[in-house]
Order: C-alpha cells, then structure tokens, then sequence
C-alpha cells in the first residue's frame, strides 16, 4: 500500500488535531505500539537477529540470509517490508501494526529464520 497520497496526507492532517487532543487515545497507541516492538524484538532476539533498539514504530533488523530473497518470503505470507536503506541492504524495517498483525509478522520471522 502507498500511504503518501495527498488525499490521503489530507485525512491524515485532518486528524491530527482530533487525536493529539485525546491523550488516553495517544497513550494507548503508544502502549500498543511498545508491546508490539517489544514482542517483536524478544523474537529477532530469541532467533539472534541483531536489531536497532527501535523506540520508534517499528522494528530494524540485519538478515543473515540475502534480503531479496526474505522479502520475497514476507510478501508470500502476506506481509510487506518497508523499502530498502542504502546502504544498510542487508537490514529489513518491518512497521509494528496491529496485536494480530505483530502475531503474524512474528509466525513469519520464525518460518523465515528459524531453519
């Protein structure tokens, strides 16, 4: 998905002000976000996959296998990495999302890595 549209960055302007006013709102995606980094972390960690200590929305870590092949992998099993970061080519940024979707990122990494 392409998120950068301007119809798109309009709705998302749009609701700034909403939501930042929110601040149970802005906690509990904060707290969701955390959790979510951090189960993540604990499975690249329990699969010795070096990683950023990400404070951040998502996750970035250094594949042992070529990444163009794990990209492949991902978008079989439904999941979309985010671009590459030259010259980091060897790393992949994955967006912590969803309980549901963190779950399946995770089932993907130990398919992935685990062999």
């Amino acid at each position: 998905m392409v998120y950068s549209s301007p119809s798109y960055m309009a709705l998302v302007d749009a609701g700034k002000p909403v939501g930042l006013t929110d601040q149970n709102w802005v906690r509990s995606v904060h707290t969701r976000i955390a959790a979510g980094r951090t189960r993540l972390t604990q499975t690249l960690d329990s699969l010795t996959l070096k990683h950023t200590d990400s404070e951040a929305n998502f996750v970035f870590f250094q594949s042992p296998k070529p990444v163009a092949d794990v990209r492949e992998q991902f978008v079989k099993l439904g999941i979309v990495t985010a671009r590459p970061f030259a010259p980091l080519n060897d790393w992949l940024r994955i967006s912590v999302g969803t309980e549901a979707e963190v779950t399946r990122v995770i089932s993907a990494l130990k398919e992935i890595f685990a062999t």
